[in-house]
């Protein structure tokens, strides 16, 4: 009878093992499929999560209006430099300096506009378009500084340069055929210039008003006294009246070689003022300026 129970019993405990088994592999394959849903879970969260934030960023960018400052200034900065250049090139008289120092008004205007839209945008950001005030800057000062070359190269052109050297020589013309009959006048140094606006079709008798300096040096013969040589710078003084250039300076003067003294005296004038012209001869001896320099070689 005993080997018949050991037989069960073995029977049973191999069906236990089984049974222990069974639900390891059950338990087992149950903590798998959780694990896995729960991962599924978890990548759908993620999903879900990234979404939503990439939807709620669209949305903030779509809010978020950028208002670019500057455009508008530009834009009127550049029409006024084209209009300004064109009135400096077809337009001689042209005062193209006043434009070139109105320029910092274009920084008020750009500041202007800044305020305005800061204050009266009420959403959005202000975005500075830097490259197209770079630009436009760069256009706006190299457009006014080809206008305000322009004159000075057409000044040094060779028929403006040649005109000048004529109006010159017909200045020296008429001085020195003033002072022709004169005896106490040994030689005559005439200068004059004209500025940059002078016209075309400038002459002797219209350059008075584009005259920039005009001055004539006479050396007269050696006085006896000032009153001589006040004497003679009335008499050219009367001679030089009324000239085609008004205001004109005439400079007097005579040097005496050094006497058996050792001395040597110079005598000179200025008249340089619608004054001066009009002094008598006591106001032009009192006027006349000697000086004295002695030598002494022993």
């Amino acid at each position: 009878m005993e080997p018949a129970n050991n037989e069960k019993e073995k029977i049973i405990d191999m069906i236990e093992v089984d049974n222990m088994e069974n639900t390891y592999r059950t338990e087992e394959g149950f903590r798998a499929e959780e694990s896995n849903r729960s991962r599924e879970y978890y990548d759908t969260q993620a999903k879900n999560s990234t979404r939503g934030l990439e939807r709620d960023a669209s949305k903030t960018t779509e809010k978020i209006k950028y208002r670019r400052v500057g455009t508008i200034t530009m834009g009127v900065s550049l029409i006024l430099t084209g209009i300004i250049v064109i009135c400096a090139l077809f337009k001689k008289d042209f005062d193209i300096m006043l434009a070139v120092k109105c320029v910092p008004v274009v920084l008020i205007a750009l500041g202007v506009e800044i305020l305005v839209q800061y204050f009266c945008a009420k959403s959005g950001k202000i975005k500075y378009d830097f490259l197209s005030v770079l630009v436009c800057g760069v256009l706006i000062f190299g457009s006014l500084g080809f206008a305000a070359v322009s004159p000075f190269l057409t000044y040094l052109s060779p028929e403006r340069q040649a005109k000048e050297m004529q109006i010159q020589k017909e200045f020296e013309e008429e001085v020195h055929a003033r002072l022709s009959g004169i005896s106490s006048v040994e030689d005559v140094y005439t200068s004059m210039g004209l500025n940059f606006t002078f016209p075309d079709g400038v002459t002797l008798e219209t350059a008075d008003t584009y005259c920039d300096y005009a001055n004539i040096t006479v050396k007269v013969n050696i006085p006896e006294s000032k009153e001589e040589f006040a004497s003679y710078v009335s008499e050219i003084r009367d001679a030089l009246a009324n000239l085609s250039i008004k205001d004109t300076n005439i400079h007097v003067y005579s040097m005496e070689e050094m006497n058996e003294n050792g001395e040597e005296v110079s005598y000179s004038i200025e008249l340089n003022s619608r004054y001066s012209m009009n002094q008598t001869m006591e106001q032009i001896t009192g006027a006349v300026m000697v000086e004295r320099n002695y030598y002494d070689y022993e």
